[in-house]
């Protein structure tokens, strides 16, 4: 049976009706009942005549739509990753272990909001306060204790940074046991180290030094990682902003052995690292190394431009140290020292045109200038000369020259002369690249000597990550612990991004995190609260907006159950019959449904 509205005579008129069949099978319906004229009736007077018919059959708690509200949305799906990797990693056990029994705060539920707070919505300590009134965490139960717009809450989460620089060295080494289980090999450590500047001159270890952002004029940190072959980060450094490459080495050569028992591995590193030091500190810890050498000023390279003249589009070439033709420097390395040179033609093209183009553009320069004249006046074009070659970096193509100028009185001459040396040495080795080894070549060829050295792309990947998208800049402490603590949270959310990335590929997924971290953003938690009609308490549901395939397998992937009904929630498997959870956090379920 249902209702149905006939019109005669422009009055509207409410039927019970019922449908059947008559005896040839045809459909046909039969009035029950005629309920009136409701043309007078008014929209809210239907409405009531609605509620009283179902108040008449006890259904009256069915939801009308003017019985629900909603509030507003916060973000869900982008925080269920890293909630996941958090508990897998075991996480808030590592903290509270790590951190001092007297400490008052919790540790572990601040860090996890400045993480996910980096992942989702990266901000600094003030905008992840605000944020957290935006999240689903405030709906969590064990975030019960830090309520949203609190101001002691922000305080907790700058004491936070404190803490988790003290217990930074023991934090770390409890998480390297924890990520063999994703496939951690560390045969082959990859090291690399970038540099982050601050604004202004109150932050502790700023000092000024070689900026890799181009900003020698702002004082600076450097940051060291240690990473696998596979670029999972297990170990970071913060130092001084003037520290060099090179000085930073000894450090984590000793950490590698001491802190996590690593007994044999190939340390590869960056150009800047490469020392008669440090070799010798990588080979006291009985390890093996694969170095980037420097190509200009040096003793070395010029030994070895002969074997590229002799085959300068050879992909991959390797001299022995008694192949040098001068004999100081043969007894310099020992006679497993391989050098390998690796070449890349696409890289020669593009180096070549960039030369060729600033080349040009100070040819125009100086042609604009007046070479002869007075000294005053000569003087101060050698000065903007000096000055252009610096910033295009060209200054050892040229030397420059300063005398009076002949057969005139109180008259000079800038001299500018092309250093063709120079610049035929730089045209030899463009797309050239130098390694230095003394991995033996039953272990590893040139071929993989250059495939591991190439490998510290994705330390390099890394910094561009945590600048660009996790926005390790701008830093916005100035005390040294929380400068580190803030690296550290930049650290761990790279971390769990570059897990991410590996359930990707090992799900088989074509798309990358980035392709599917904006879908993530879009599915939002939405409370509806319902009215006093339909329950005498006040009473929320929770609804959760559409995923897509992908993002379906993702979350499955990660061990993601139940998404859509975020009041059952959990990860992993159930534990049979029992309703508990294995490796599950107190933490879920998320939400309490009174």
């Amino acid at each position: 049976m249902y209702f149905k509205i006939t019109t005669s005579k422009s009055n509207k008129y409410l039927q019970l009706v019922k449908s059947y069949r008559n005896q040839q099978g045809n459909p046909r319906q039969k009035v029950i009942a005629n309920l009136g004229n409701i043309s007078s009736c008014s929209e809210q007077e239907l409405l009531n005549l609605c509620k009283s018919f179902l108040r008449a059959l006890g259904v009256e708690k069915i939801v009308f739509l003017d019985d629900l509200t909603v509030e507003d949305s916060y973000d869900y799906g982008d925080v269920l990753p890293i909630i996941s990797l958090w508990q897998q990693l075991k996480l808030d056990a590592i903290i509270q272990r790590c951190v001092s029994k007297h400490v008052q705060i919790d540790v572990t539920r601040a860090t996890l909001l400045m993480v996910c707070n980096k992942f989702v919505d990266p901000q600094s300590k003030l905008g992840a306060w605000r944020w957290y009134d935006r999240s689903v965490l405030r709906f969590s139960k064990e975030f019960k204790h830090l309520p949203p717009g609190d101001k002691a809450v922000l305080q907790d989460l700058y004491r936070s940074l404190d803490y988790l620089s003290d217990s930074k060295t023991k934090i770390e080494k409890e998480l390297y046991y924890q990520l063999q289980a994703y496939g951690l090999e560390t045969e082959l450590v990859l090291y690399d180290i970038t540099s982050s500047y601050f604004e202004g001159e109150q932050a502790e270890l700023g000092a000024y030094g070689y900026s890799r952002d181009h900003r020698p004029d702002r004082p600076q940190i450097v940051i060291g990682v240690v990473t696998s072959k596979q670029g999972i980060p297990f170990a970071h450094y913060v130092f001084e902003g003037n520290t060099s490459d090179k000085s930073t080495v000894k450090q984590v050569l000793s950490d590698l052995k001491k802190r996590f028992g690593i007994t044999h591995c190939v340390f590869v590193g960056d150009r800047g690292m490469i020392s008669r030091i440090n070799i010798e500190c990588i080979k006291d810890q009985e390890y093996d190394f694969i170095m980037g050498i420097r190509r200009h000023n040096s003793r070395l390279v010029r030994e070895l431009l002969p074997f590229i003249k002799e085959a300068p589009e050879a992909e991959i070439l390797e001299i022995k140290p008694e192949q040098l033709s001068e004999e100081k420097l043969r007894q310099e390395f020992r006679a497993q020292t391989r050098f390998i040179i690796g070449f890349n033609p696409a890289v020669q093209q593009k180096v070549r045109q960039n030369r060729n183009r600033k080349l040009a553009e100070f040819e125009a320069f100086i042609s604009r200038l007046p070479l002869e004249g007075p000294l005053k006046v000569v003087s101060e074009n050698q000065t903007k000369v000096v000055k252009c070659l610096i910033q295009k970096k060209l200054k050892r193509y040229y030397t420059l020259s300063l005398n009076p100028a002949p057969e005139t009185d109180n008259s000079y001459r800038l001299q500018i002369t092309p250093n063709e040396e120079v610049l035929n040495q730089e045209t030899l080795i463009d797309g050239h690249y130098f390694i230095q080894t003394e991995v033996k070549e039953l272990l590893l060829e040139s071929n993989e000597v250059i495939a591991a050295y190439k490998s510290l792309q994705k330390v390099e990947r890394m910094f561009r990550v945590l600048k660009n998208n996790i926005e390790l800049r701008p830093i916005f402490v100035r005390n040294e612990k929380r400068i580190r603590g803030h690296i550290f949270i930049c650290f761990l959310t790279y971390l769990l991004e570059c897990l991410m990335e590996k359930t990707l590929a090992e799900y088989g997924s074509e798309i990358s995190l980035s392709h599917i971290k904006p879908v993530l953003a879009r599915i939002k938690l939405v409370p509806v609260n319902l009215s006093n009609r339909i329950t005498s308490q006040n009473r929320q549901l929770y609804f959760v907006t559409n995923a897509n395939a992908e993002v379906q397998k993702f979350f499955t992937a990660l061990k993601i159950r139940n998404f859509r009904h975020p009041e059952n929630i959990y990860f992993d498997k159930k534990l049979g019959g029992t309703g508990n959870f294995s490796n599950q956090l107190s933490l879920f379920s998320l939400f309490s449904m009174s």
